[in-house]
């Protein structure tokens, strides 16, 4: 009979003192642990399924999820389709793609479309309407002037974009009508060694590039407002690093978090504000998290909020707004996926999706999904409470602030410190609970 057996061991202790938390648990076919250490908190455990088992016979790749059902890639089974209706049973409602022979190592869904993107047979464009009953659309490999092997890819207005490690061109197509894709441009990077994923942003292209002009790496920043008639525009293009893998900017554009695909891959967090003048904040690798891992990993970043998938060390949950206040990398929470030996390479948690930070989903190459919960961490730090009256922001309510609030008065504009009545406009309203608050600090101050 299938049964668990959990052994955890939680040292906790308060202010500067370490936290912690070691779990480990032994099944027949499933395996889960969790850990954390240096005050950083763990994820919670939501659920687990490994559909093809853990026998490692199997390698598991990327995961996605949309309208309650996750889908998960594999080396040689095909992709899984896993109801999540009960986060604590996750279950497999159907398998596509296990006759093809095919890698899948790429997965999107979108608008019930599936895009499943492989080693040898370029993109599979599936209707999931009917999940449990997956349905081939199209294909978009070399026939249609894709790629036959498609490391990573991205689905976006209506656009597919196909990337390969061994090519320095993004391939793009019009997917509006999914039994029908329509080839619309290649852009043309110039990488030295190849593009590796990309990510978007608005109407921002990221693209990680692994050789850059010349071997140092690069991500590449297009314009793609005009993709619709094949128009394209490059931005900017910053050095970021060799074998820089993957790229993700946060909400406003100005900060890009970068990933290296190598032996100690780093993480690290730039400046971009200025594209022509690009500067790096800070790089960390796995030892100054106090990890033991090969490398960091795909990054998707949700709000003020960076999962990377740090292979051995499971995801790592980076906080933006304190590296924009600090200039430093904080991590504010964590969840290990895999005791494999960081000398084993790029194995363990390889992919991360968060459908919102109560349900991040984890692909582990070994064990397959993890279901996780994040908002123990993320709503306590990932967005720091507004000081109301605070207007000149300098963390302190005071005389100061009259005058910069009696300008946005006059003048107009937004500002959360100045919206004391918090009614989500600046105006006279305002004015007296602007005074409460002043009087309240000063009351304070002088006791």
């Amino acid at each position: 009979m299938d049964h668990l057996r959990l052994t955890i061991r939680n040292l906790l202790a308060v202010g500067n003192a370490v936290v912690l938390i070691v779990a480990s648990a032994v099944l027949p076919v499933d395996y889960v642990c969790g850990h954390t250490s240096d005050g950083f908190l763990p994820l919670q455990f939501q659920g687990y399924h490994a559909p093809f088992g853990t026998d490692e016979s199997e390698t598991y790749t990327e995961v996605c999820a949309a309208g309650g059902y996750a889908y998960l890639g594999s080396l040689t089974s095909g992709v899984a389709i896993v109801d999540m209706s009960d986060p604590a049973a996750l279950t497999t409602a159907a398998v596509f793609g296990a006759a093809s022979g095919h890698a899948f190592g790429d997965i999107q869904v979108v608008d019930e479309v599936g895009y499943f993107s492989s080693d040898a047979g370029g993109t599979y464009l599936v209707d999931l309407a009917i999940p449990d009953s997956p349905v081939l659309l199209s294909q978009i490999s070399l026939a249609e002037n894709g790629f036959a092997s498609v490391t990573n890819a991205l689905v976006y207005q209506d656009r597919l974009f196909q990337v390969s490690e061994e090519s320095s061109e993004i391939a793009v197509f019009d997917v509006s009508n999914p039994l029908a894709p329509a080839f619309v441009v290649r852009i043309q990077t110039r990488d030295s060694v190849g593009v590796y994923d990309l990510s978007v942003q608005d109407d921002r292209l990221y693209v990680a590039g692994l050789g850059g002009a010349a071997g140092e790496g690069a991500a590449y920043i297009y314009d793609i407002t005009n993709l619709s008639s094949g128009n394209v525009s490059l931005l900017g293009q910053v050095a970021t690093g060799p074998n820089t893998a993957s790229v993700a900017a946060n909400l406003n554009h100005s900060q890009l978090v970068v990933s290296h695909r190598n032996a100690g891959g780093t993480l690290a967090v730039w400046d971009v504000s200025d594209l022509s003048a690009a500067v790096e904040i800070e790089s960390i690798d796995a030892s100054d998290l106090d990890v033991n891992a090969w490398s960091a990993g795909e990054i998707v970043v949700l709000d003020s909020v960076a999962y990377v998938a740090w292979h051995q060390a499971g995801v790592q949950v980076i906080d933006l707004n304190l590296l924009e206040q600090s200039g430093t990398i904080f991590r504010v929470g964590a969840f290990g996926t895999s005791t494999a030996s960081p000398l084993e390479g790029f194995v363990g948690n390889t992919s991360v999706f968060p459908l919102d930070h109560g349900q991040v989903l984890l692909s582990d190459t070994r064990w397959g999904i993890y279901l996780v919960d994040a908002t123990n961490v993320v709503t306590s730090n990932a967005s720091p409470a507004v000081l109301l009256g605070d207007v000149n922001q300098d963390d302190a309510v005071n005389f100061l602030d009259i005058g910069p609030f009696i300008e946005m008065l006059l003048v107009g504009g937004f500002l959360e410190e100045a919206d004391v009545s918090q009614d989500d406009v600046v105006s006279f309203l305002d004015i007296s609970p602007f005074i409460g608050v002043l009087s309240e600090s000063n009351l304070a101050g002088s006791q």
